[in-house]
Formats: structure tokens, C-alpha cells, sequence
């Protein structure tokens, strides 16, 4: 043990003046004996303690350190988000057509699956999660919290995880380190109710996005055919309230959820389309417009919201990300130019900065020319002003051949706007897609995304199978 944990040891012993610690309360971080406990687990060795002011910058060069894939014979594996703890152990999740890493299926539909992977890519374990009971299951979005712990959104119903009921909607489960399930909320409709992205702040309470159908939604209610929810549960799972978004004359979409460390708010990053007005700002008139909103946590009031898009055209965003300065980036794709920015190709990828009040500072876009599609679906910024996105193209990149009919995307970017490099990832005559982005306290970034074919060395086993690639 090096010789500042035993002084830090020795001072966390002398505070507590010789008593005796419970060191089994996890769960309720306002209390004494839970910091107690990260106290000496620090000391210990057991955990990473970096405060924020003197934590590790974050300087991704892009190298390509490992990619593992799973799959089985036979089966169709998906996946759409990845999430990374603070000691380096990267989770995805999606869904399954049949029994996955030595896990069984269960019931005859697709199941939910979560796995870890520890920095050496080496799995840990694997969980599916599914219901007897004929139901369609869609997993979106994983993350970790602040205190280890992941948490899964998607949709289905049955009896996921024992919980009984009729009717499907949205799914929430949290899970702990181990790969043990906590708690699972299922949220029924009668219409379809979507949950699309999870996040949760400093202190362990979760918040989930998507669409609805429904336009009563917990004593909220919003006219459109499709309404954007967002929800907060503490960490116990208990519901706080709820907020329904959405007007008669425009659908309204959840497609992802952030928290902004500086101002404290909950972001929210969503779709729309036509005239009119949302969140109280006046909508382009395009055939899909993004829209940000930035949310107080503890009772869900609007502070300001802003669109993207133009008219008659289709912006599409799906990442979203705030830095350690407040600043907030935004990912996902265009058919049309944005901000004086030109296309280059029938599909371009877009990423846009905002400050913490809601002002758009820049917008890029980034194409393969031509008849190419690309897209970026997931964004990290860092703690030294990189941001990079995931995602895929169909056709070279910035000078970087592709490599097969469409590969998987990385890129960097300065705060300014500058493109540093991109990276790519595929094999001759393979479809690989990007769809997840997570990083770890050193910066070093995991994208995890779906192939039909080989790459990287890696062989594949099934029908499609997720992979998952390191980067440093």
C-alpha cells in the first residue's frame, strides 16, 4: 500500500474517533457510514479517488487497443449503448434472438442482455433478462451512476424480472456491479410508450426519456400523437414525477437524457417536426428538428429549450453530452445544410456545441460525398475540450479509406469546432455500425455497435453480433 493511503487511512480513523463503522449502507449516500465506507475504501486501495479539481485530462490519440464481439450460432445480437465505469469495466446492453455467452433464453421472444467487460476485454459476466410471456423487448440505453451501480432502459412488459402485469410500456431496471438485479420498473400503457435513454445525477437519482402514444401520462398531459416523456425515480426506484411534452400539431420524441455538472440541470435531447411551437420556442417546419431542453431536477420545470433544423428538411440527433465546463454537444445526422454548413453527401454527420444557457455556439457536419450516408449516434466530451462521436459511414472519410461497405466511426474534435482525426472500422464487404461511445476516467474510450462479418481479427459467431473496441 503506498504510503499516502496509509496517512489517508490513518486520518480517516482519527475522524471517526475509534467507533465502530457500519460498512453496509450503499444506499443512502446522505448518510455518514455510506462516505465513511468510500472513505476507507479509497484508503484501502478498493477505489479510485480523484477529486474533480485534480482528476486525470483526458487526451484520447485513437489507438485501437482491442475488439472482442459476442454472439452465438444462429442468433441475431443487437446493441445500441455502451457505459464505463470509474475503475475501467465497460458495460453494453441490447437485445437477443436466442441464449448468449453461456446464458439460457428466456421464454421464446428476444431477451434483454447485459455484459461486462473488464480494461483487458476479458468478459466478466453476461445477464439475460427476458419474460414468458409473449412480449416485444427493445433495449436502448445503459449507464452507471455515481455509485457503481447501472442502470438499463428500454421497452417490453410480461413478466420481466417477476414483474407482473398486463400491457407493455417503458423499462426501467438498475442493477449493481455483480450483475444482480436491484430493482425493474415497467411502466403499462394501453398505446405504445417507448423508453429510449437513461441517465442519473450526483445523487443516485434516475431519470428516463422516450415517446408515448398516451396523452395522460401521471396526472400530465399533452395533446400530440406522440408525446415526449421524461420521468424521475430516486434510487430506490420510488417515482417523483413525471412530465409529459407535446402539442396537437407536432409529434414530440425523448432520444436522450444528460445530466449538466455545472448548472445542475438534467438535459434532454429530443425530435419534433413541422410549425408551431414546443417547449415554447417556435419549430422551423422541417420534416424532423432537433430540440434541447435543460430541465431543474427537483420538480421537472422547463428553463429554456432550443431547435435545430430547417424547413422542409430532416435533422436527426441521438447523442448528447455536457463537459466539466458546462459546455453541451449534441450528435446524429442531417440530409440538409445547417449553421452555413455545407453536405457533403446524402447523409452528413452533425455535432453542435451549446453553453450552459442554451446558446448555440457551432455546428459541423462531416460527409463521405457522393451518394454516402453517414451518422454519428453517440458523443463524449472530455475534461481537457475534446469531443468525440461514434457512429458510421458508407464511404471514406476525411481522407480515411473505408474499409468495407460501411464501417464504424470515430472521431475528435477540438472546442473550437477543428476536426482532429477519424478512425474506422470495418472489413472488405462487411457492414459494421457504430452505436454506443463511453469513456473512463483516463479518457480512454469504448464503442461498442453491431457487424455481419468479420473485422479486427475477430470472427463472427452469429447471425450479427455486437462488438465492443478500446481505444486510448
Amino acid at each position: 500500500m503506498a504510503l499516502r493511503n496509509y496517512l489517508f487511512l490513518f486520518l480517516v480513523l482519527i475522524s471517526m474517533q475509534c467507533r465502530n463503522l457500519n460498512l453496509n449502507h450503499p444506499a443512502e449516500p446522505g448518510t455518514k457510514s455510506f462516505w465513511e465506507t468510500e472513505m476507507l475504501r479509497c484508503a484501502l486501495g478498493q477505489g479510485i479517488c480523484v477529486p474533480k479539481e485534480t482528476e486525470i485530462p483526458q487526451n484520447n490519440e485513437g489507438i485501437k487497443e482491442w475488439t472482442r464481439f459476442l454472439g452465438a450460432s444462429s442468433v441475431n445480437t443487437d446493441t445500441k449503448a455502451s457505459a464505463t465505469d470509474r475503475f475501467g469495466n465497460t458495460y453494453f446492453a441490447g437485445t437477443t434472438s436466442g441464449s448468449l455467452g453461456g446464458e439460457p433464453m428466456i421464454g421464446s421472444n428476444y431477451n434483454y442482455y447485459v455484459a461486462k467487460y473488464d480494461s483487458g476485454g476479458n468478459r466478466v459476466w453476461i445477464r439475460l433478462m427476458g419474460s414468458t410471456v409473449v412480449s416485444s423487448l427493445y433495449c436502448d440505453s445503459i449507464h452507471v451512476d455515481a455509485f457503481g451501480d447501472i442502470l438499463v432502459a428500454g421497452s417490453g412488459g410480461g413478466d420481466l424480472n417477476g414483474e407482473s402485469g398486463s400491457g407493455d410500456g417503458y423499462v426501467l431496471i438498475k442493477m449493481n456491479s455483480a450483475g444482480s438485479v436491484l430493482w425493474t420498473r415497467i411502466y403499462r400503457t394501453p398505446s405504445e410508450t417507448l423508453g429510449l435513454s437513461t441517465a442519473s445525477d450526483p445523487q443516485g437519482n434516475v431519470y428516463i426519456t422516450g415517446n408515448t402514444e398516451e396523452q395522460l401520462l401521471d396526472g400530465e398531459s399533452a395533446l400530440g400523437g406522440r408525446n415526449l416523456f421524461f420521468v424521475k425515480y430516486d434510487r430506490n426506484g420510488n417515482k417523483l414525477w413525471s412530465r409529459l411534452i407535446g402539442n396537437a400539431a407536432v409529434g414530440a420524441y425523448g432520444y436522450g437524457i444528460s445530466f449538466e455538472p455545472v448548472s445542475g440541470t438534467i438535459l434532454v435531447l429530443g425530435e419534433t417536426g413541422g410549425s408551431g411551437t414546443l417547449a415554447g420556442v417556435s419549430l422551423p417546419g422541417g420534416l424532423s428538428d432537433s430540440i434541447v431542453m435543460s430541465f431543474r431536477p427537483d420538480n421537472g420545470a422547463l428553463i429554456w429549450a432550443s431547435v435545430l433544423g430547417v424547413s422542409g428538411g430532416t435533422t436527426q440527433m441521438r447523442g448528447i453530452s455536457a463537459d466539466r465546463k458546462g459546455s453541451i454537444y449534441i450528435a446524429g445526422n442531417t440530409l440538409n445544410p445547417l449553421d452555413g454548413q455545407t453536405v457533403s453527401g446524402n447523409n452528413v454527420q452533425v455535432l453542435s456545441k451549446y453553453n450552459s444557457a442554451g446558446v448555440r455556439l457551432w455546428t459541423r457536419l462531416l460527409g463521405a460525398g457522393g451518394t454516402t450516408n453517414t451518422a454519428a449516434t453517440g458523443v463524449y466530451a472530455d475534461n481537457s475540450g475534446h469531443i468525440y462521436t461514434a457512429g458510421y459511414t458508407s464511404g471514406s472519410l476525411n481522407g480515411v479509406a473505408i474499409n468495407g461497405t460501411k464501417d464504424a466511426v470515430l472521431t475528435k474534435y477540438d472546442s473550437e469546432g477543428n476536426l482532429i482525426w477519424v478512425r474506422l472500422s470495418g472489413a472488405s464487404l462487411v457492414d459494421v455500425e457504430g452505436r454506443g461511445l463511453s469513456s473512463d476516467i483516463y479518457g480512454t474510450l469504448y464503442v461498442t455497435g453491431i457487424t455481419n462479418g468479420n473485422f479486427d481479427g475477430q470472427v463472427r459467431s452469429g447471425i450479427q453480433d455486437a462488438f465492443l473496441i478500446k481505444y486510448k
